[in-house]
C-alpha cells in the first residue's frame, strides 16, 4: 500500500505526466496541502523513491532554452499499485478523513462500476457496525463516558454512510443523464 503522499503523488502523475514542479504548482493550486500535509522536499524524494521501485517513469523534455525537465508517467505497476492503494482508502473501514478524501478525489482514476461497488460494499459495512454499536447502547452496566464513545462513533458512521450514498446518487444520476446524452445523438 502507498503511504498518503505516494498516492497524491502518483495520482496527479496518473491524471497527467507531470515533473516535480507542476505538482508543486498543483498541490498548492488545488489547496491539497490543506488536507494532505506535503512538504516541498518531500515531493522530490518521493518521486525518487517511486521512480527506483519502478512505479515511475521519467523522460526528459526540453523548451526552448530551458533546462532539460524530467517529466514523469505511472509504470504499468505503478497503475497496479495506486489502484489497489486508491480501493482501499475508498473501503478502509477506519474512519480516517484523509484516506477517505484521498479515495474520493483519485476515484476518477477507477472504473465507475469498480467504485460504485467499493462504495455499496462499505455503505453496508458501516450500517453493519452502527447496528451492532446502537444493540451495545442497551448495555446497562455501560458508564456515560463510554455510552458517549459509542454515540460518537454511530454519529461518524452515519455520516459517513450518508456521504456516500448521496455520491452514489449523484453517481448513478449523472450515468443516467450519459446515457439520456448518448441516445439523443
Amino acid at each position: 500500500m502507498l503511504s498518503k503522499t505516494n498516492i497524491v503523488l502518483m495520482g496527479l502523475i496518473a491524471q497527467k505526466p507531470l515533473n516535480p514542479y507542476e505538482i508543486q504548482h498543483i498541490l498548492t493550486k488545488e489547496k491539497i496541502r490543506d488536507w494532505v500535509p506535503i512538504a516541498e522536499s518531500s515531493v522530490y524524494a518521493g518521486i525518487r523513491s517511486l521512480h527506483e521501485k519502478g512505479y515511475l517513469q521519467g523522460q526528459g523534455q526540453k523548451e526552448s532554452n530551458m533546462p532539460e525537465k524530467t517529466v514523469y508517467r505511472l509504470t504499468e505497476d505503478g497503475s497496479a499499485v495506486l489502484q489497489e492503494s486508491i480501493e482501499h482508502s475508498l473501503s478502509s473501514m477506519e474512519l480516517d478523513l484523509v484516506s477517505l478524501n484521498l479515495g474520493l478525489y483519485f476515484m476518477g482514476l477507477i472504473k465507475k462500476e469498480r467504485v460504485s461497488v467499493i462504495l455499496n460494499s462499505k455503505i453496508s459495512k458501516l450500517d453493519e457496525e452502527t447496528q451492532t454499536l446502537k444493540k451495545q447502547m442497551d448495555d446497562s452496566s455501560l458508564t456515560a463516558i463510554a455510552k458517549a464513545m459509542i454515540k460518537h462513533r454511530i454519529y461518524l458512521l452515519f455520516s459517513e454512510a450518508r456521504t456516500l450514498r448521496e455520491l452514489l446518487e449523484k453517481m448513478e444520476k449523472d450515468a443516467a443523464g450519459d446515457e439520456h446524452h448518448a441516445t439523443d445523438v
